[in-house]
């Protein structure tokens, strides 16, 4: 949409891999709409991840006892932070939509070396009702029409009731926009490798694009989270969750996993994927008044085939379409844990 500011944090090493491909189709999509795009790609900035007394500048307020959180509360309000942190919380204040992208690692034990690379020819449990194998169109429990799926597509969550869209044998495939030569997606194996390691990525609306690092942030991000999102910037005490200071932003998560989607349900070895997403999305990013977007998931990529990569890639595209029209989810514990 023209005139919407978007904001990617991108926290992997390597800009050939899938974290790499999916942060530029979300610069090229956003850029189509008109949108401004300001990239922080925290480890090419060499971003210092660790809080210390080098954050504030000039005297501390109790210099007897650091208290880091209260003296940069502090520095916030007297403007004597340390400009890294500043130049951060400018792009974060200037944006609609803040993305966050990266690549995680998970336990080994929890990745398997040989699992098919074809997705399962049938809907998990609890996946969307009403699809016909050949059918055109797929609904979720919460009857919403998500339209074409092609055989393709991975699984991805339900914006609505999060319910794994899964697609059958016999799916008709996508409109030519979905197709290699008018998705804008590279062509060619080194954009769009797998991952070196087990990886997860994020991507916020905030729009952070990183992996999951044991179910949580890479150190880089969950240093830019700590140092950035600081007190007086982002929430104070009052003024958190509905209340936070950036309640008029949105983030998402985009994520791809490690793991299959099979071992991300609630019997899975992994458990239901929106646990980890608690403390990601709800303590922190709706803690600071983020509103926030269904997560992006791209199940096992590094364990997937080229093709079903660059899938991955097209339906993250696919999806920035239509970004400014979806509804962020209900931020509660019933969404991420159940009734």
């Amino acid at each position: 949409m023209a005139g919407k500011k978007v904001l990617i944090v991108y926290a992997h090493q390597e800009p050939r891999s899938i974290n790499g491909s999916l942060k530029k189709v979300a610069m090229e999509e956003l850029s189509r709409q008109g949108c401004t795009i300001t990239v922080s790609d925290l480890y090419a900035m060499d971003f210092e991840p660790r809080a210390t007394r080098k954050d504030v500048i000039g005297a501390l307020s109790n210099p007897e006892f650091f208290n880091y959180g209260v003296e940069v509360y502090e520095a916030f309000k007297k403007r004597s932070l340390a400009s890294d942190i500043t130049d951060e919380q400018k792009k974060v204040q200037e944006a609609d939509l803040v993305i966050f992208q990266s690549q995680g690692l998970l336990p080994l034990s929890q990745c398997p070396a040989e699992l098919p690379s074809t997705r399962p020819p049938h809907l998990l449990k609890d996946q969307p009702k009403g699809a016909v194998p050949g059918g055109h169109r797929a609904t979720c429990n919460g009857n919403q029409d998500h339209g074409q799926l092609c055989p393709l597509t991975p699984p991805s969550p339900c914006p609505h009731c999060m319910s794994l869209l899964v697609p059958l044998p016999g799916y008709t495939r996508l409109p030519s926009t979905w197709e290699e030569e008018d998705s804008g997606i590279p062509s060619g194996s080194a954009d769009l490798q797998p991952e070196a390691a087990r990886s997860i990525c994020l991507s916020l609306v905030l729009c952070p694009q990183f992996p999951l690092y044991w179910f949580g942030m890479p150190a880089i991000l969950k240093g830019w989270m700590d140092r950035v999102l600081c007190q007086g910037f982002a929430f104070d005490i009052p003024g958190f969750y509905d209340s936070g200071f950036l309640k008029n932003k949105f983030a998402l998560l985009s994520l791809t996993t490690g793991s299959t989607a099979e071992m991300y349900t609630r019997t899975g070895i992994s458990g239901d994927f929106r646990y980890f997403l608690w403390p990601l999305q709800h303590g922190a990013l709706h803690f600071c008044g983020f509103k926030i977007l269904a997560p992006q998931m791209s199940f096992a990529p590094e364990i997937a085939s080229e093709e079903e990569r660059k899938a991955m890639v097209a339906s993250w595209a696919q999806r920035l379409k239509t970004i400014w029209e979806e509804e962020p989810i209900d931020c509660t514990p019933p969404w991420y844990f159940g009734q």
